[in-house]
This record gives C-alpha cells, structure tokens and sequence, in this order.
C-alpha cells in the first residue's frame, strides 16, 4: 500500500476516534446537565421570561398629545 493510502487511513481512524470521542462527552452533557467552568448549566431546554408590555395609543401628530 502507498505512503499516502496509509497516510489517510491514518487519520480516518484518527478522525473516527476523535468522533466517537466528541459523542460520548455530548451523551454525558444531555444526560448530566454539566456545569461549565463558569457555573452556566448546560439546559435542554431554555426557560423563557417574557414581560409583555401593552402598547401605546398611535400618536396623530398633535403637539399638544406628545
């Protein structure tokens, strides 16, 4: 077999390693919210707080309304 053919079966097997290594640290995350080094946790699921602010009256241009 050719330097290059091994060379690139080389790093497919090096990829697939890093590959399967990368999935199994995303399995373990999903499974056990880490926290960061920052103290984020990681969430499935984003919390969303909306405030919900009513609208104003449509300004007709008056002076005397602004």
């Amino acid at each position: 077999m050719s330097t290059f053919m091994e060379e690139v079966l080389a790093t497919l097997r090096n990829l697939e390693h890093e590959n399967q290594a990368f999935c199994e640290c995303v399995a373990h995350l999903q499974t056990n919210q880490v926290s960061t080094s920052l103290g984020c946790a990681f969430i499935t699921q984003p919390q969303l707080n909306v405030s919900h602010i009513s609208l104003l009256d449509k300004f007709n241009g008056a002076c005397s309304k602004f």
